[in-house]
């Protein structure tokens, strides 16, 4: 093969999978293996714990995961994560140890379980499943190409990791509220405006502030104050740091002589530092101060994603990532309307051949008893309004015995008229209200 050859196939080939398994998609926030994981889960509706290296083999069964199942067990294990650094919005349970800031370790897949989180199933819903485009490996339907949640969870999780051929992906997490509250203001306003990025507010209480001169450069502060002429006090680190990871900073400043002495008393996962530093220290600006100390880490924004096709979509701002998200969730909420009102006036049309079926039973119109099959199939051929299922009378004939009663009807009465108005409603009904109340039902129990 000539290296040309080998570079427009096989290389291309290769990276441009790399990319779907490295690089997270603008409209779900998940990578090809969260997906996978994600999908089985909420399929198979799974709410209680379950040992996370059980669930690993499932989800590779469920969706034919190609690679080494240790790989997969560390995909699902992030998911549960929920300290300052991780997750803003986990969408799995945390039961065991999933690592915390003073040690980001975990426990072995085989000693920790997960499940749905309550609120996960509002935010990636089942009505939607019927709108997705399932895809098929060697014969058997695996996941979707992509999730639609009503929230743009790649901006809310964020995505800090994402190296491939020719791309990177840095995308740091918003605060959750904020998130839902700038979703709001654009389903009323039609304009939106990503917040800072942040972790929610209860884990860290450091801050981030973006560069003068760069746009997507942020930097990531801890938090310290001055106690006296030769002493500081420092009780928030940036996220990313360990415990151990941090005190060998101070170490290093120590031998430097840039601190004269330092004292751990973190403890219950809250951190404290007491520095002693020499005089001259506090003559420079609080920037410079909280840089020698390595409290200010930057971080450059890269906010390339996966699109729906597996495409590499290059972004400029956050801004643009959730406009392009925004476009494809109005979209499938067109779908849903669509679907719903096909499936709404199939079934209002199956329960009246089901209330005129019963009620030729009830008044003798219809006679099944010692007739044979061809027979009943004309007299029901005969009867407007009677629908068939799969070009079958089926679904009416193999209906129970109990259920050829009056008081069947008058329940099939009331089921008709629910589904008119869920009908009506869907008719009418556009895709932001529909969206408005998808988030309403998300903040309220």
């Amino acid at each position: 093969m000539k290296i040309s050859n080998f570079f427009d196939t096989d290389y291309l080939d290769a990276s441009s999978y790399d990319s779907i398994r490295k690089i997270a998609s603008y409209n779900d926030g998940l990578k090809n293996s969260g997906r996978k994981a994600l999908w089985t889960i909420l399929s198979k509706g799974i709410t209680k714990g379950v040992k996370v290296s059980r669930l690993a083999a499932t989800v590779s069964e469920y969706t034919e995961y190609l690679h080494a199942e240790d790989a997969l067990q560390d995909v699902i294990m992030n998911f549960p994560k929920r300290y300052a650094g991780t997750n803003n919005l986990p969408l799995l349970t945390e039961e065991g140890n999933f690592g915390k800031r003073f040690k980001n370790e975990s426990s072995a897949a085989r000693y920790v379980f997960t499940s749905l989180e309550d609120y996960t199933s509002k935010i990636f819903l089942k009505v939607d499943n019927q709108t997705l485009e399932i895809q098929e490996f060697e014969g058997s339907k695996i996941e979707p190409k992509y999730l639609v949640p009503i929230l743009p969870m790649i901006l809310i999780n964020g995505s800090v990791d994402g190296i491939t051929t020719g791309f990177t992906q840095q995308i740091l997490p918003r605060p959750t509220a904020k998130v839902l509250k700038m979703t709001k203001d654009y389903l009323e306003s039609g304009k939106v405006k990503v917040p800072t990025p942040g972790w929610n507010s209860n884990s860290w209480k450091g801050k981030v502030i973006p560069d003068k001169n760069i746009d997507g450069k942020w930097y990531i502060l801890g938090k310290f104050e001055k106690m006296n002429a030769y002493g500081l006090k420092i009780t928030e680190l940036p996220v990313g740091y360990q415990l151990s990871d941090y005190v060998k900073i101070l170490a290093d400043l120590e031998d430097k002589k840039i601190i004269t002495s330092y004292e751990d008393r973190s403890q219950n996962e809250t951190f404290e530092f007491i520095v002693k530093v020499p005089r001259k220290f506090f003559d420079t600006s609080i920037d410079q101060q909280t840089s020698m100390l390595g409290l200010s880490v930057p971080f450059t924004e890269k906010y390339n994603c996966i699109g729906l096709e597996n495409d590499i979509c290059e972004f400029k701002t956050p801004e643009e990532i959730f406009y392009a998200y925004a476009k494809v969730r109005e979209e499938h909420y067109s779908l849903r309307k669509k679907a719903e009102i096909e499936r709404l006036t199939k079934l209002i049309k199956e329960n009246i051949s089901k209330y005129i079926f019963i009620q030729g039973i009830v008044s003798g119109k219809i006679v099944v008893q010692n007739r044979s099959k061809s027979d009943i199939i004309s007299q029901l051929e005969n009867i407007q309004r009677l629908e068939k299922r799969d070009d079958s009378y089926q679904y009416l004939l193999s209906m129970s015995i109990y259920s050829l009663t009056s008081e069947k009807m008058v329940e099939l009465e009331a089921e008709i008229t629910k589904l008119k108005s869920q009908l009506d409603y869907y008719k009418q009904v556009s895709e932001k209200t529909l969206w408005s109340e998808d988030l309403e039902a998300l903040t309220t129990k």
